[in-house]
C-alpha cells in the first residue's frame, strides 16, 4: 500500500564543548550535520551548543518507521563502547528524534521495540517524537 506519510530519525550528540571532527573520527561516520558553540548559521542563528547529527533518509511513517530505527541501530551497534567513554569524558547528552510528517489523516504511530529501547538506555538517550500534520 502507498501511504503518503513520510517520517526520518536521527540521533544528536550535544554539550557545551566537545569536537564534533573528533568524534567523526572516533566512530568513522560521516555526521549528516554538526556545529561549533557560537556558530553562525546560514540562518543567522548562532548555535548555542556543540553538536554532531546523523540522520537517516525518509521512509514510509506507516511500514519502514520501525525498519529505520533497527537501521539506526545497526550504523552504531559496534561504536557504542566508544561513544560512551567519548559521552562520559565530554559530559556530552545524547538524544534520538522520531520525526512523522502526516497527510491526509494517515493514522501514524511509533513502536519502540526491545532492541531500540536497550540501545537508547546503553548510550543514556533520551527519545523525542514529533508528528507534524502537512
Amino acid at each position: 500500500m502507498m501511504y503518503l506519510s513520510q517520517s526520518y530519525t536521527y540521533i544528536s550528540l550535544y554539550g557545551d564543548k566537545f569536537s564534533p571532527i573528533e568524534f567523526t573520527e572516533l566512530v568513522d561516520l560521516k555526521p549528516t550535520d554538526s556545529g561549533i558553540k557560537n556558530e553562525k548559521r546560514k540562518s543567522g542563528a548562532t548555535l548555542k551548543e556543540c553538536f554532531w547529527k546523523y540522520q537517516l533518509d525518509k521512509t514510509d511513517a506507516l511500514e519502514e518507521l520501525e525498519n529505520a530505527l533497527e537501521s539506526l541501530i545497526g550504523v552504531f551497534k559496534d561504536k557504542v563502547p566508544v561513544m560512551k567513554d567519548f559521552i562520559q569524558k565530554n559530559n556530552l547528552k545524547v538524544k534520538c528524534y522520531v520525526v512523522i510528517e502526516a497527510k491526509n489523516d494517515e493514522d501514524s504511530g511509533v513502536f519502540l521495540n526491545a532492541d531500540f529501547i536497550s540501545f537508547l538506555n546503553e548510550l543514556k538517550a533520551s527519545i523525542e517524537i514529533d508528528v507534524y500534520n502537512i
